[in-house]
């Protein structure tokens, strides 16, 4: 089911429904990157493409509980999503069941779907035309129409399905079993089913394609749920993680050697990269103590396209997305030693992986162990990533922390929780939250409507 959350004065936060963000960024809110020179990677991967798949069945012709009939609310659904989606979305628009009278599922109408629209570049008004142009009359040809889907959508790249019933397979074979096919060689593809006001059957089928086709199965009593479940799950398929920052190459280094001398530096801000799956290899950079007594952040986050493990891509290494993080001080002590490692959950989402490392220039006590580690000059960040694909695109960030300089004025420790408040709610402004630090909006004081759906991590 859906989840609405307000949210009121939150900075730098992520909010999550049945998907925490693996890792900790420590300076996602605080970092001042230039990006006058920003670029996006994707590494070896097309922009993902979307089809929106409608059932316009008889049993469209229902009423709504909400008023109106199912179709109604579809064509309305569907518009709606069409107006939300990015001008840059691939996206196409599929119909079963529109054209041969149901009742009977012959022949020719368990034959019955049709491109409506072809995947490409979102045409809106051409899209918003075809939904207005057809309406609910036939047989149910779910299995059928999924099939003809895979043509529709290539043999390449990311690509997604949304399909949209308010009943079960009326023709055969099972959907099922025809998308266990469809996935069977590892193609990259996610079927997110929405039930339309359906029975206890219907909803059983639709979860097991869902299941089966990598995606999620959501419930729309009414309309408004249609609508909401729309909008959210498209908006989703068609875009992802976005890695932002100026370009950098780091230097690979075999683990038992000395990291080379001349190596790239990360000034304060987001940077980009390219890491490679290896046992035994680190990839270099340095980063600069300028101030005296300063902390220096620096984080390393990524979205793997899979997290499916190929034996023979990457030497044996695991189906989980490990990254380890080193920074040396200018004399080669050790300041830094961190790993994190992520693998795809139960639901088959992909969560974020992400390392951050923390060199402190500033002690409230006297302690001279890691005095290395306060030192001017310029550290050594070492990161190693062990994963399923070859090569993934990584997102860096850098920062140089000023030192505190009033220490004395800071109020005394917390000793007990303070006691809960009830915030005050005022006029409801929505917002989208985004996919990654980069693209998230920021929210002042006040009151913010979003909705998340399982397994979706929002940022603000």
């Amino acid at each position: 089911m859906l989840h609405r959350t307000t949210v009121r004065a939150l900075l730098g936060a992520g909010l999550t429904a049945g998907l925490a963000l693996t890792g900790a960024i420590a300076t996602s809110a605080t970092a001042s990157a230039d990006t006058s020179q920003t670029s996006s990677v994707a590494e070896e991967e097309q922009d993902g493409k979307l089809l929106l798949m409608l059932d316009a069945s008889g049993s469209m012709k229902e009423p709504d509980p909400s008023g109106g009939t199912k179709m109604q609310a579809a064509k309305k659904a569907l518009t709606g999503v069409v107006d939300s989606l990015p001008d840059d979305a691939n996206v196409g628009l599929r119909v079963y069941g529109a054209t041969e009278e149901g009742g009977t599922p012959t022949k020719a109408a368990c034959n019955d779907t049709q491109l409506a629209v072809p995947v490409g570049p979102l045409d809106k008004p051409a899209m918003t035309r075809a939904i207005k142009g057809f309406d609910a009359k036939g047989e149910t040809p779910i299995a059928h129409s999924l099939t003809q889907a895979m043509d529709d959508l290539g043999d390449e790249g990311k690509r997604s399905i949304v399909l949209v019933s308010d009943g079960e397979e009326s023709c055969v074979p099972d959907p099922c079993p025809t998308v266990k096919k469809l996935v069977k060689d590892g193609v990259n593809l996610r079927i997110d089913t929405v039930g339309f006001a359906v029975d206890t059957k219907a909803r059983e089928q639709l979860q097991c394609i869902a299941d089966t086709g990598n995606g999620t199965y959501y419930d729309a009593e009414d309309a408004d749920e249609l609508a909401t479940s729309l909008t959210k799950i498209s908006t989703r398929a068609v875009r992802d993680f976005a890695f932002t920052g100026k370009p950098v190459t780091g230097i690979d280094h075999a683990e038992d050697q000395q990291p080379p001398a001349d190596l790239p530096t990360l000034t304060p801000g987001l940077w980009t990269d390219q890491l490679t799956a290896s046992k035994d290899t680190w990839r270099a950079y340095t980063i600069e103590r300028t101030q005296k007594q300063s902390t220096l952040h620096v984080s390393f986050t990524t979205k793997p396209r899979t997290y499916d493990y190929d034996a023979g891509s990457n030497d044996g290494l695991s189906g989980l997305e490990s990254l380890d993080l080193r920074v040396l001080a200018p004399d080669g002590t050790e300041c830094v030693d961190t790993s994190n490692s992520t693998g795809e959950n139960s639901q088959q989402l992909r969560p974020i992986a992400s390392v951050t490392g923390r060199v402190l220039g500033q002690v409230l006590e006297e302690d001279e162990r890691y005095s290395s580690c306060r030192a001017m000059g310029s550290f050594t960040v070492l990161v190693h990533r062990e994963g399923p694909t070859r090569t993934t695109p990584v997102e860096i960030q850098a920062l140089e922390e000023p030192r505190v300089t009033n220490l004395g004025d800071l109020p005394a420790a917390v000793e007990e929780y303070p006691e809960e408040k009830e915030l005050t709610k005022g006029k409801e402004q929505p917002v989208t939250g985004g996919l990654s630090f980069s693209d998230a909006p920021e929210i002042t004081e006040g009151t913010w409507v979003d909705t998340l759906v399982p397994g979706e991590t929002l940022l603000y």
